[in-house]
């Protein structure tokens, strides 16, 4: 079974739908079934193309202000966004389905418990309000689809991401919690006093079976490490065109809001609803990085403490040696989200994209 089964029924037809996940979650399926997962994203694309169209019509007949240019900027890069996303879905499928696998032969015994993410609700919540629009305001269905979807897909893309790498979280906070548990016992056996010849063989000899677990569960850790950071180089591609997509759509909106003074109801609320869904975005995409980043050094500061408790006290051994080599190659392993290897992704990322959506606006303004 994949990890994908993991995921809620409900999400996993939104992302099919996006085309983020175009492969079968089971290892053997049929022809048929393997053709449907690939075309399921065909109606998104189909609407999309017909909203570029019509949109584009609708261009050429209306007027050519200086708010339409940026528009017409705007709209430029949410296709060519679009259209990367949709090419690099396809391309990455089967590499990713992958790595999924493997991720899965590494997966722990555990029952996943879903908690309420309030974050992500909020995206879905933001983003269900959005589409409702064209429900309630008919005439604006082509607008509507024409901005939001390029931004949903992007965003989606990173929540598919987010929950990957939650399951990569969960592996690592497991492995801890074992790895606490056995570090502290072979301690606690290392500072009893024995003097029984025989019970101290007995005592070196489970010293040595702990030694050779912690072992093979810091081993599983670097397995991790290397797959989440493989997982993560697939989305390189769309990170980047989506955080493009990203800056472009905030400067848009935010000079929309400010410049336009004769604004509508309808467009007050759906650009402002439009602005939150963005900024909303990086806080998800952030916390991400940030989580499994820091399960990934708690692991190794934890085994380093461990020996550095053992050598305040004076007696090193050959177990504490091999502990400290242990210490050393998982302080090698540094788990460092990049997209592309052009910048980190991190909170630095965030602020970075910020300021540069509020320089665009005030450099816009002057115009």
């Amino acid at each position: 079974m994949c990890i994908l089964e993991d995921i809620p029924f409900w999400l996993r037809i939104i992302y099919r739908l996006h085309g983020i996940i175009n492969f079968s979650c089971s290892t053997s399926g049929s022809f048929y079934s393997r053709c449907f997962t690939r075309l399921c994203c065909v109606p998104i694309l189909a609407f999309y193309t017909y909203c570029c169209s019509m949109w584009l019509v609708r261009r050429i007949n209306g007027s050519n202000t200086t708010v339409d240019k940026i528009d017409l900027i705007v709209s430029s890069v949410g296709v060519l966004s679009t259209t990367v996303s949709l090419l690099t879905f396809i391309l990455r499928s089967n590499r990713l389905k992958f790595f999924l696998l493997q991720l899965n032969e590494l997966k722990l015994n555990y029952n996943r418990k879903l908690k309420n993410d309030y974050l992500k609700n909020s995206v879905f919540v933001v983003t269900a309000l959005l589409w409702s629009f064209l429900l309630v305001f008919p005439r604006t269905f082509v607008s509507v689809a024409y901005y939001v979807l390029p931004a949903v897909i992007g965003l989606f893309d990173h929540l598919f991401l987010s929950e990957i790498l939650e399951f990569v979280r969960l592996e690592l906070v497991l492995i801890n919690e074992e790895l606490h548990r056995k570090a502290t016992g072979m301690l606690s056996i290392r500072t009893t006093s024995i003097k029984n010849t025989v019970i101290h063989d007995l005592k070196d000899k489970e010293i040595y079976f702990i030694l050779a677990r912690i072992e093979e569960i810091t081993l599983r850790h670097s397995d991790l490490v290397v797959l989440a950071l493989d997982i993560n180089k697939l989305f390189d591609i769309t990170t980047i065109s989506s955080m493009i997509t990203w800056l472009v759509y905030v400067v848009d909106a935010i000079y929309y809001l400010i410049h336009i003074a004769d604004i509508s109801f309808f467009d007050l609320i759906f650009t402002c609803l439009y602005a939150l869904l963005f900024f909303l975005w990086l806080p998800v995409m952030a916390r991400t990085y940030r989580l499994a980043r820091k399960e990934v050094n708690q692991t190794s500061e934890f085994v380093h403490d461990i020996w550095n408790q053992r050598c305040q006290t004076g007696n090193l051994g050959k177990t504490m040696l091999h502990l400290q080599l242990v210490s050393v190659r998982l302080f090698s392993n540094k788990l460092c989200f990049t997209a592309g290897n052009f910048f980190n992704l991190d909170e630095t990322f965030c602020h970075i994209m910020v300021g540069a959506a509020a320089t665009y606006v005030v450099i816009l303004l002057q115009f």
